[in-house]
């Protein structure tokens, strides 16, 4: 414990100085990486007491530019006064710096409880300070997408990158054995613009503690130097946060307002991310485009090799003139799906809704459920055939001429000549078409009868 009769000179960060003796400092505590217990020992024989003592490496911040990394040799509390620290330059050949969050100070403070001390701290400072809590410690627009992630992981494997994510789903708090014991875990799934869910694994007690506060779909995290692998197990990448982490909650600035308001609304189930799509196209009408199937499979190529990450640059609309080749609507194939009344996102064989964030999972309230037409087709014409062209919910409406519950009543013979209406016809089709990880997702808008004197060469 420092001297208490030595008069103490307060200051903050951005004035320290190589060896300043005689500091308090009080700052906002941003990160921290799990204490590490020992019991001192005597020329490494045996242990001179049996207290058990800790290492801890935290971060703190005073203003919106300045942070710094600190060590404490200790025993481990809420840190908010800093006294009498060793104050040494920080250099970049120190193996320690590979393990630190990266700050803006120069310099490294170093805390023996003989000689210093860090301690919570109450009064007028604290307000002063929380202010500080959403404001990250990096850019925020150098993130890494999630979808980029996917598409390159075996290429990333194992590299740390930055963050902006939306909370989708918190999982419980899990022990498992490690070589180190046991040790407790949390899965929590996140989302973005690009892609519907990641999950990240936090293994630091405090972070699995937070993570109890924050709420799906409302919640922003930028995470800084998260390490992303791939996991074997469930054959997709995942993000662990490393001892370089700094997590801000709902971070302020302009790329966290805007993945705010898209986690809000944004439709993160099955072939919702299909219906979202559609609500941003043009009307059929203004579809102006007209390829043939191999036109469209060289596009889509074009599309993959680019690697982009933005929704809008892969997509595109066209216009497909070409033979039904498949319509099972009279058979055993699936045409109809139903969704929850209260989020549109799709329900399971026991009818209930899949979204775990939905009003019917979260807060039993009651549900109806929607019948839609949901089926796939086939398109073929003398380039190639695209399969599991999805055709459903109003537009599907649309070409059948009938609702869901009309043609559950009609007789056979009245579905017949529905689907010998289109099937093996030459039709004019307005297509949607989205590639996501690497696989096309083929959305049906309209399919009229066509000439095929006038439309057949393609």
């Amino acid at each position: 414990m420092a001297n208490t009769s030595t008069a103490l000179n307060r200051t903050s960060i951005k004035n320290l100085e190589v060896d300043l003796p005689n500091v308090m400092l009080i700052a906002l505590l941003i990160g921290k990486q799990p204490h590490r217990c020992f019991k001192p020992l005597d020329y490494g024989k045996a242990p001179v007491s049996t207290e058990e003592r800790a290492v801890w490496n935290f971060t703190v911040r005073d203003s919106p530019r300045d942070y710094i990394n600190v060590t404490f040799w200790g025993k481990p509390d809420t840190i908010i006064e800093i006294t009498c620290p060793r104050i040494s330059l920080r250099k970049a050949t120190n193996v320690g710096e590979q393990f630190c969050p990266v700050v803006t100070s120069p310099f490294h403070l170093t805390i023996n409880e003989d000689t210093g001390n860090a301690q919570k701290v109450r009064g007028y400072s604290i307000p002063a300070l929380m202010r500080l809590l959403n404001l990250p410690t990096k850019p925020m627009f150098n993130y890494t997408t999630i979808d980029y992630i996917f598409k390159n992981i075996h290429q990333i494997n194992g590299l740390l990158f930055d963050l902006l994510v939306a909370v989708r789903q918190v999982g419980e708090v899990r022990f498992v054995s490690t070589k180190n014991g046991m040790q407790q875990l949390r899965k929590v799934i996140v989302f973005d613009s690009t892609n519907p869910a990641m999950a990240i694994t936090f293994w630091n007690s405090d972070d699995t503690t937070r993570a109890n506060m924050w709420k799906p779909r409302e919640t922003i995290l930028f995470i800084t130097d998260c390490k992303v692998q791939y996991d074997t197990f469930s054959n997709s990448a995942i993000g662990t946060p490393s001892m370089k982490t700094i997590i801000t909650e709902n971070p302020e600035g302009k790329e966290g307002n805007i993945l705010k308001n898209y986690a809000m609304n944004a439709h993160l189930h099955s072939s919702a991310v299909m219906d979202q799509l559609l609500g941003v196209m043009p009307e059929p009408a203004f579809i102006k485009t007209i390829m043939n199937i191999r036109e469209i499979q060289l596009k889509l190529n074009q599309i993959s090799k680019t690697k982009s990450v933005r929704v809008e640059e892969n997509q595109f609309a066209v216009i497909l003139y070409a033979y039904v080749t498949k319509l099972d609507i009279d058979g055993l194939s699936r045409i109809f799906s139903t969704r929850c009344s209260l989020c549109k996102s799709m329900t399971n064989q026991l009818e209930e809704c899949q979204n775990p964030i939905c009003l019917s999972n979260t807060s039993n309230q009651v549900m109806d459920l929607d019948k839609i037409f949901d089926l796939r087709i086939e398109v073929s014409d003398r380039t190639g055939t695209l399969t599991q062209c999805r055709l459903s919910g109003q537009n599907a409406e649309t070409v059948f001429n009938c609702s869901p519950s009309e043609f559950s009543s009609m007789s056979d013979e009245e579905k017949w000549r529905i689907k010998w209406k289109y099937l093996m016809e030459f039709c004019e089709l307005r297509l949607v078409i989205l590639l996501k990880n690497d696989r096309p997702m083929i959305t049906v808008l309209t399919c009229t009868r066509a000439d095929v004197s006038v439309h057949g060469v393609n």
